[in-house]
Order: C-alpha cells, then sequence, then structure tokens
C-alpha cells in the first residue's frame, strides 16, 4: 500500500526545512491531539466555554443547532430522540465521542443527543470530513467531539436557577478547582419541563410531553510529576421523556402515530460513560496515552400496551503514541481493542429480540509535517480487525497552505471510511405483521470523499 510509504517519506522530503516555533498549547482533540485549531487542514468549528456560557443553551443539541454542515432533527419537545446528521450523511455516519469514549450505539449505531445537557463542558469540537483512520467506523460524515471541564486555581463554587419557557427549570450545583498535585471539577444539575405535544390539537395532540433530567459529571486528575498524569472522567445522565406514539386504532391512514397522543407512553433512558486516561512523556519527544473506557446506556420505552428497548455495553482500550521525530516532523500511532454488545428487548417485535456481542481491533499511523504559519502535510492509515465483518482498511491524505500575509488558509483532503452495520441492521426481529429487514450477511458501507475549501 502505498499511503505505508508515504508517511515515512514526508519525513525524508521535509528534513532541511526550517524549525518549527513554538505551537498552540491547546490540542485539538478530536484529531488526538496531534493539530492545533489554527492549523488542521480540515472543516472545523470549536464551542468553547465562554461560548457555551454566553448562548445559554441547556442541551448539546441546541448549542449545535444551525452549525454549518450540521442538521439536527429533534422528534419532539425537551428530551425526545435526537439525531444529528452531518454533511448530508446519516445519524449513524456521524460519530460522537465523549472523553474519548465512543457513544455511538452498537444496536441503532447512532447517539440520541436529547438528554445530552452542557452541563461541565469545556469544549466540543465538531470536525468534519472522514476520520476513520483515527476512529474508526461511523466517523464518514465527521466527529462531535465533547470534553469535560478540567479544573484549575482556586476553587470556586456555583449555585444557579433558570427558568423558561413551557414551565422548563433548571438548577445546578458546580465546583471545580486545583491545589497541589490534584485538579477537579464537579456539576450536578436538574432539568424539568412540562414540555408541548409533539402532535398539535388538529391531529390529536392535547397533552404535554415532559421530561425530568438527572446529569452528574466529573473529571478528577492527578499529577505524579511533570511528565506522569492520570485522569478520571465520569458522566451520568437519567432521563424520563414523555412522548406521541402509535395507538393502534382508528382508520390504516391514521395509523402512523398522527391521530392522538398514547396518554402513558414514555421513555426511560440511562447513559453511563467513564473513561480513566493515563498520559506519560518520555523527554520532550514522546507523549503516551492510554485510556480504557466503558460506555452504557439504556433506553426502555414503556405503555400501556407493551415494554421495548435496548442495552448497549461499549468496553475499549485506546493507546497511541504522539512522537516528533524532527521539530517539522511527528508521527502519531497506536493500537485499539473494542468489544460492543447490545441487547434488543422485543416489544414490539411480538416479544422476540436479541442479544450479541463483536469485537474490534485495529492499528493506526499519521505522519504530520508542519511549517508553521505555512504549510501542513498528513498521510495515514488505519487497519480494522472486526470478529464479524473480517477486515476494513482506511486512508487519509490532508493539506493546507496559509497564504502570506493573510489569515486565509487552503486546504485539501482526500480520505476513506466506512459505516459500521448496526446490531439492528444485522439482527433486529420484524415487528408485528411487518417483514424482516435484517440481514447477518451485511458488510461494512465504504466511502470515498474528497474536499477543497477555504
Amino acid at each position: 500500500m502505498q499511503l505505508y510509504y508515504l508517511v515515512f517519506g514526508l519525513f525524508f522530503m521535509f528534513s532541511s526545512s526550517v524549525s518549527a516555533v513554538e505551537l498552540e498549547t491547546i490540542k485539538v482533540t478530536s484529531s488526538r491531539g496531534t493539530l492545533t485549531a489554527e492549523n488542521i487542514p480540515a472543516s472545523l468549528s470549536v464551542f468553547t466555554e465562554k461560548e457555551i456560557k454566553k448562548k445559554k443553551f441547556f442541551t448539546v443539541e441546541d448549542l449545535l443547532r444551525g452549525e454549518l454542515g450540521l442538521d439536527v432533527v429533534q422528534s419532539g419537545s425537551h428530551g425526545a430522540s435526537t439525531s444529528i446528521f452531518m454533511r448530508g450523511a446519516g445519524s449513524t455516519s456521524t460519530l460522537v465521542i465523549i472523553d474519548g469514549v465512543e457513544v455511538n450505539a452498537a444496536t441503532t449505531g447512532s447517539f440520541d443527543s436529547g438528554d445530552l445537557t452542557v452541563d461541565n463542558i469545556e469544549r466540543v469540537e465538531v470536525l468534519r470530513g472522514p476520520q476513520s483512520i483515527q476512529w474508526g467506523a461511523n466517523a464518514v460524515g465527521g466527529v462531535i467531539n465533547i470534553i469535560t471541564k478540567k479544573g484549575k486555581g482556586t476553587p470556586t463554587h456555583t449555585l444557579s436557577f433558570e427558568g423558561g419557557s413551557y414551565r422548563t427549570f433548571r438548577e445546578s450545583l458546580r465546583s471545580s478547582g486545583s491545589f497541589d498535585k490534584v485538579d477537579y471539577s464537579l456539576s450536578a444539575s436538574l432539568l424539568t419541563s412540562r414540555g408541548f405535544s409533539t402532535l398539535n390539537e388538529r391531529s390529536g395532540g392535547s397533552e404535554e410531553d415532559g421530561t425530568v433530567n438527572k446529569t452528574l459529571s466529573t473529571r478528577l486528575g492527578y499529577d505524579f510529576n511533570s511528565d506522569t498524569r492520570q485522569e478520571f472522567m465520569g458522566r451520568y445522565t437519567k432521563s424520563h421523556d414523555e412522548t406521541d406514539s402509535i395507538n393502534g386504532e382508528g382508520p390504516p391512514a391514521e395509523n402512523w402515530g398522527l391521530n392522538k397522543d398514547m396518554i402513558g407512553t414514555f421513555n426511560n433512558v440511562d447513559d453511563l460513560i467513564l473513561s480513566a486516561p493515563f498520559q506519560k512523556d518520555f523527554g520532550r519527544r514522546w507523549n503516551l496515552k492510554i485510556t480504557p473506557s466503558f460506555f452504557y446506556n439504556r433506553a426502555l420505552t414503556v405503555n400501556d400496551a407493551e415494554n421495548d428497548g435496548v442495552i448497549n455495553r461499549t468496553y475499549t482500550l485506546d493507546m497511541q503514541n504522539n512522537i516528533e521525530l524532527h521539530p517539522n516532523f511527528s508521527v502519531l500511532f497506536g493500537a485499539e481493542y473494542q468489544n460492543k454488545r447490545g441487547e434488543n428487548i422485543g416489544g414490539s417485535g411480538g416479544g422476540e429480540g436479541y442479544k450479541k456481542w463483536n469485537d474490534n481491533e485495529a492499528l493506526f499511523l499519521q505522519g504530520i509535517y508542519e511549517l508553521p504559519g505555512r504549510v501542513v502535510l498528513t498521510a495515514g492509515f488505519r487497519q480494522d480487525w472486526n470478529t464479524t465483518w473480517d477486515e476494513t482498511t482506511t486512508e487519509k491524505v490532508e493539506a493546507s497552505y496559509q497564504v502570506p500575509n493573510t489569515s486565509t488558509t487552503l486546504h485539501a483532503a482526500y480520505a476513506t471510511g466506512f459505516r459500521a452495520p448496526s446490531f439492528n441492521d444485522l439482527y433486529a426481529p420484524p415487528a408485528a405483521g411487518w417483514t424482516k429487514t435484517s440481514n447477518e450477511s451485511l458488510l461494512p458501507e465504504e466511502i470515498k470523499g474528497s474536499e477543497i475549501g477555504v
């Protein structure tokens, strides 16, 4: 494969270039810390903590709504199922990462962001275009990366109360700071809303579809010394969301859930995200990061007729190395092991369901050449081995050029990526009276993408 040689060829090609000046200390985490927001050769948007506070939004989906290249679709009032589409790709092609943890569900392949609040969030990055060489499956449209606040300085404590339309109220308690070798941030919040009916009165909607959202978030860090650090991040969300649904009555044309509310229908959702990254610097040129993580999602739909839902678990062990081989050239390489488990709890399938799992192992490599203030070139590949669909190879090359004496940067990229079939695509039983649409022989959907931008 030609890219194997191109990655290392970049180093020798530019080994005589001038030394790099000091780079920005804040790295774009969605690029695995290899580039800064100023020099990344891609379309990137970053929402800082200051901007998040200024906009006064309660949820991440409100923050992202209207952003260039994104479609945020919510199926009802606060807390209702919410999908994010990037660059026209489906919600299963937009990878969402929270503190280094991939949170797309194994069962559906996507992430429901309806219950994700902005509590204790320091930064949200939106990186457009295929990112499979670093993150693997489902990063076809791009990556949304969410980073929890790191505590710093003298400890501060905040208690706040907010209110809005539809009898929406939010109470939160926050504390963050640092002392000696320890830094921390803690947050607890309660969001309640009476909401509104997804269906209007003409369609039969009458009662309000409310929500109750409880969120706990923390980030703890300990510096053993100047080159060794251990962190722990955790986020737990528990929500109760009322919804409108099919009631199974009336003429066929009205059986699509557009005739009236099903009073007593609601979704109970539990999300747990845990990660414990360990970082070690070996001198000034080599940074090692090892991150074990866990994602748990339980979404149960309850009504008078039946209960159904899904349970997802993802266990990941990720290792990455960032090595500076030359002041202008660095290499990112690493390995990842991931175990996904998904369970579909029957209900709408006439009591049927499934309980499945798969393993994925991956190796990735990327070379980055930087001539500060002028040129950035990258090339890399990733190889994935999966117990369900064997193996997949993805590649990417990028380039950017800053026009002298201006703030204008030209960038171009070519990449391959893939969307893995979800467990529902592979194993979902048919709903009562319907034909089965899943297929256990499905393979990943592979794509090729290119872009040129300013």
